[in-house]
């Protein structure tokens, strides 16, 4: 089996726990099958690296869960699956703006319907909104902001400094393939690839660009 193919279900299955993030689910369910946790997301992630974003069918597979019910658990999922906005900074703040306006307008309209003896079901059904956001309209002066999940990698990040040091102190030479899969298999650390690479960037420096051979150059 690859990782371009679907992975079949793994025999030992878990319940993902309250608040639980999808990369600490991962670690779990490779561990309590006995395999490494950078193995598993081999199978799981785009490419043969295990780097990438996991993606939530092949997930699904060998957890023996859905793909709608992951979305639900580990909303970070949907977010990193989202295309880049195009445009400017200024674009996507007004963008941004224009969305809160919107939800805030519908958290008055919901609380105006509410006050009528609307249900929440009837709320629901009339708006076309689940019972998370009726909810949060009833008992919440403004709409909560979204979860920053960067912020989340960049603490990690500083949580596993000591070990990063260690790692780099034992083989100054690591490469941040060879990083990563330690901190992963040996301290089940929850750190994104591109996380830890640009914090390596920053104590390292960047890594040099291989040279172009002149005669080579002067050949194409």
């Amino acid at each position: 089996m690859t990782s371009d193919t679907a992975p079949a279900p793994l025999p030992v299955r878990l319940r993902p726990g309250p608040g639980e993030t999808a990369e600490s689910f991962v670690i779990r369910l490779a561990i309590a099958n006995h395999l490494r946790p950078s193995y598993l997301r081999r199978y799981i992630t785009p490419g043969r690296q295990g780097t990438g974003c996991i993606e939530p069918a092949k997930l699904a597979a060998v957890s023996g869960r859905s793909i709608p019910a992951l979305m639900r658990m580990f909303p970070e999922l949907a977010e990193r699956r989202r295309p880049k906005q195009q445009g400017t900074t200024q674009a996507r703040r007004e963008a941004k703006q224009r969305n809160d306006s919107i939800k805030q307008a519908l958290y008055v309209i919901i609380r105006r319907d509410a006050d009528k003896g609307l249900s929440g079901r009837e709320i629901q059904r009339k708006h076309n909104v689940g019972y998370r956001t009726v909810r949060a309209a009833l008992t919440l002066d403004n709409p909560p902001p979204r979860k920053d999940y960067r912020a989340r990698e960049r603490t990690s990040i500083q949580h596993h400094i000591p070990e990063i040091a260690a790692i780099l102190e034992a083989t100054p030479t690591a490469t941040v393939q060879d990083i990563w899969n330690q901190l992963l298999d040996q301290h089940h650390a929850e750190i994104s690839y591109s996380a830890l690479r640009h914090y390596l960037t920053d104590i390292r420096g960047p890594s040099p660009r291989p040279r172009r051979n002149a005669n080579s150059a002067h050949l194409q």
